[in-house]
């Protein structure tokens, strides 16, 4: 059975070389006797592989392809709205596989990532970036912490923060500078605006975390109800001198 496991595998990346090369024919026979992927699979690889090419349109006919075999496949539609022309449709697709809980981690996420996207398009940075942040729960991918950080700047300059703000909001009081600097990397994920303030009471030291700079203590705790409190993060308003 090993030895079999391993034909197959074998099989499949010699399919694989022949059709990037061109190779059609020849890949075709290696595929034969059921040694690869099951169709839809096998046409989802065969489109990225002639994404990757530059052939759009041999692409959109795999996954057109793919789509007319199976239309209610998770995986399938998220890579059919990639195709759409009416950016309308595709959002309404995504936003219904975001919201599948039946679909695979990565599919929502890829979903939510591409709303997320065609949001920034239209500058709902606010929405947008949820989406991004929901992405990242389902799949904490590194990559999207670029666009977390991006949409963060750009949904928080709304009025609310000024950067003569006299409020700020403290996330948290540490005894040690390493656990002050774990809390601040985590917060970062999200907000761009975090830092650490030393703190000297009674003789011993604090190193205080704190986020933002805010016109007034209503606008601090607006943001904190908006922004930290459907994270859970808990938060207290106070006058930066504080």
């Amino acid at each position: 059975m090993r030895r079999k496991g391993f034909l197959i595998e074998m099989t499949k990346h010699e399919a694989g070389a022949f059709f990037v090369a061109g190779k059609f024919r020849i890949a075709s026979a290696l595929v034969t006797g059921g040694l690869v992927f099951a169709c839809n699979a096998s046409l989802l690889d065969s489109a990225k592989i002639f994404l990757m090419k530059g052939n759009y349109n041999r692409a959109s006919a795999q996954i057109n392809a793919a789509y007319a075999k199976d239309p209610d496949n998770p995986s399938v539609l998220c890579a059919y709205a990639r195709f759409l022309k009416d950016a309308r449709k595709a959002e309404l697709l995504y936003s219904t596989l975001s919201e599948d809980k039946n679909a695979p981690d990565s599919v929502r996420a890829e979903a939510l990532f591409r709303v997320g996207c065609l949001l920034y398009i239209k500058s709902e940075y606010e929405s947008a970036l949820g989406c991004f942040e929901k992405a990242f729960d389902n799949v904490p991918d590194a990559s999207l912490q670029e666009y977390i950080q991006l949409c963060s700047t750009l949904a928080h300059n709304d009025g609310n923060e000024s950067e003569n703000g006299d409020y700020v909001l403290q996330v948290g009081s540490f005894a040690s500078l390493e656990n002050a600097q774990k809390k601040k990397g985590d917060l970062e994920k999200y907000f761009p605006d975090v830092t650490i303030q030393h703190a000297e009471i009674g003789g011993e030291k604090y190193f205080r975390v704190r986020l933002g700079a805010f016109k007034s203590k209503e606008d601090a705790e607006a943001f904190g109800r908006r922004k930290l409190e459907p994270k859970n993060i808990d938060y207290t308003a106070l006058r930066n001198a504080e």
